[in-house]
């Protein structure tokens, strides 16, 4: 007998995420809650939250907009990744990393984050314990670009 494949698709931060209440231990984002409208963020934390068993964990990855502005200030590319800006124009690295390089109308950047601001967010979801992570164990580095927290649910 053949068992029926099931896809389950929900858009972060409008819908309820096809998973039932407290059923996983952890959950892992690197660079998707940008792509969550700003004003749907504290959604998109909230609905993790609920799936999360107390006790389990949340690590989140996110571009840091606080390195990037300063990369602004300063005038410079802030690391190598320099897809469409061969010439190395600051001020084109700087759109790049805020706004992302596509491709199409999905893959944009919604929301902007600092190490403040996400641990702001993700204490009002009902997180606790959330601490910045300097180092990755886990997925792809986006260098120095990438900021990370652990938080936790009770």
């Amino acid at each position: 007998m053949n068992a029926a494949a099931h896809v389950y698709t929900a858009r972060w931060g409008f819908d309820r995420l096809p998973l039932d209440d407290d059923s996983l231990d952890f959950v892992y984002a690197s660079h998707v809650l940008e792509h969550v409208p700003w004003n749907r963020v504290d959604d998109a934390l909230a609905e993790v939250r609920r799936v999360l068993r107390p006790g389990g964990g949340f690590e989140v990855w996110v571009p840091d907009f606080e390195y990037i502005t300063r990369c602004y200030l300063e005038r410079r590319c802030g690391d190598d990744w320099r897809r469409f800006n061969k010439e190395s124009d600051p001020m084109k690295w700087v759109n790049r990393r805020v706004f992302t390089y596509g491709p199409g109308d999905d893959n944009w950047h919604h929301a902007c984050f600092d190490e403040q601001f996400l641990r702001e967010r993700l204490e009002h979801a009902g997180f606790t314990d959330a601490k910045r992570i300097d180092k990755r164990t886990r997925g792809v580095s986006h260098g120095p670009i990438d900021l990370g927290m652990m938080a936790h649910r009770e």
